[in-house]
């Protein structure tokens, strides 16, 4: 496996308000708050590529929230001088910032391409006005294409625009018109999510109280069925099971987390996935090295297989309080795995299936010490439509069905 890439991940969790399905970690960006969080943010940042300078090239940064465009501009900007300063940037690195269609302007896309920003992510979600309405997105049904005329008129030319179905009031033929729409704007990418009802959101209590109604899973199925047909007859080819772009424009940056993929997260409630030297060097995982020689003669250091193999086995979070975040910063981690082969297995089939490619063969025997031809939750799948192995290819990989009912399936490799 390819070390020598790293994408890395900031949080911006400012919202302008809470949308009616979200239950992410987003707040409102008040100047003291906002300036607070940044230089917690920084520092985070700072630290972390000095620790891993010379360890990795990063061909990738994805901006995300939250709504980072929310933010002023020159905390973005700040952002990168640090990664000028201190990482070691691909020459053709994807950077991408998420925004929506109500907090752009000319000025602050001519501030992004200054800093070397050249994706854009835009949450749209619907085209449709009672859509937008019935989602908690406050912005009119003609803003969405106004941002993208104003994306348009700029040198970003990599856009992702983000739709949602499978909620109330949605229905097939508003889906494919949000599709062409799409489509016809200049997107190089699509992300389409089926809504997963957040519990204790406010679209979630209404549809407990019998106000919404939520489409049938068989709709659901019917919607994401035709959106697929619909996307590839536009020239948007599957590479996820909820992604679709034109040819070279599958974004690098989330391939990273489906790939099994180091990958560095810093900010309020983010997740990195990096060896276990890279966790030392950051603090997270201690150096004990008279444990680790026990642990070796003992026979039980099994986490280090992965290493030893040359893949991530450390996965672990920060803090998702706000407070904690920016008194006691990055050094204070809500969770830490260090991966054994078992979970790194269990890791590799569930990101890795997600992928229309699916996973490689050869990697779950030489690695992992799976054998999934003759694994018998791999067989039940294939007998059932689900999964199809290419022996050519070497390859195991979910069918249209499978994809269809992917939960049914990945819950099996856990």
């Amino acid at each position: 496996m390819d070390k020598s890439t790293l994408g890395v991940y900031a949080h911006v969790p400012f919202c302008v308000q809470k949308c009616s399905y979200c239950d992410f970690l987003s707040f409102d960006n008040s100047p003291q708050v906002e300036d607070d969080y940044f230089k917690a943010l920084y520092r985070e940042l700072t630290f972390s590529l000095k620790r891993l300078a010379g360890s990795y090239e990063i061909d990738s940064v994805f901006i995300g929230g939250g709504t980072p465009t929310v933010a002023n501009p020159k905390y973005i900007e700040g952002l990168f001088d640090l990664f000028a300063r201190f990482g070691n940037m691909s020459e053709d690195a994807e950077v991408t910032i998420e925004a929506n269609p109500e907090t752009l302007s000319r000025q602050k896309l001519k501030a992004y391409e200054s800093y070397g920003i050249n994706r854009i992510s835009l949450g749209v979600q619907s085209f449709d006005h009672k859509e937008l309405d019935t989602l908690g997105r406050f912005y009119t049904k003609d803003q969405p294409q106004k941002a993208l005329d104003l994306i348009a008129s700029g040198n970003i030319d990599n856009i992702n625009i983000d739709l949602i179905f499978g909620f109330p009031g949605n229905n097939l033929s508003k889906l494919l018109q949000g599709i062409k729409q799409a489509a016809n704007s200049g997107a190089k990418h699509i992300s389409l999510y089926s809504l997963e009802l957040a519990s204790g959101t406010a679209i979630s209590n209404k549809v407990e109280k019998n106000i919404l109604v939520m489409p049938s899973d068989e709709e659901n199925r019917r919607m994401y069925e035709a959106a697929r047909e619909e996307l590839d007859a536009l020239g948007f080819h599957q590479y996820e099971i909820s992604n679709f772009a034109k040819k070279q424009f599958a974004c690098k940056h989330n391939i990273k987390y489906w790939r099994y993929k180091p990958y560095l997260g810093v900010g309020l409630g983010v997740s990195s996935f990096l060896s276990k030297n890279d966790a030392i060097r950051l603090g997270v995982v201690r150096d004990e090295v008279r444990l680790v020689h026990a642990l070796n003669k003992q026979g039980l250091l099994k986490a280090d297989a992965l290493e030893r193999k040359g893949y991530p086995g450390v996965r672990f979070k920060n803090t998702d309080d706000m407070n904690s975040y920016i008194l006691e910063g990055f050094t204070k981690k809500q969770e830490v795995i260090q991966n054994d082969i078992k979970a790194g297995f269990s890791d590799f089939m569930i990101t890795g299936l997600r992928m229309k490619e699916g996973v490689d063969l050869s990697v779950a025997k030489s690695v992992f010490g799976v054998d999934l031809a003759s694994d018998i939750r791999t067989c039940g799948f294939i007998k059932r439509g689900l999964l199809v192995l290419d022996g050519d290819c070497g390859r195991l990989a979910l069918t249209d069905l499978g994809m269809d009912l992917a939960n049914r399936v990945l819950i099996e490799y856990v």
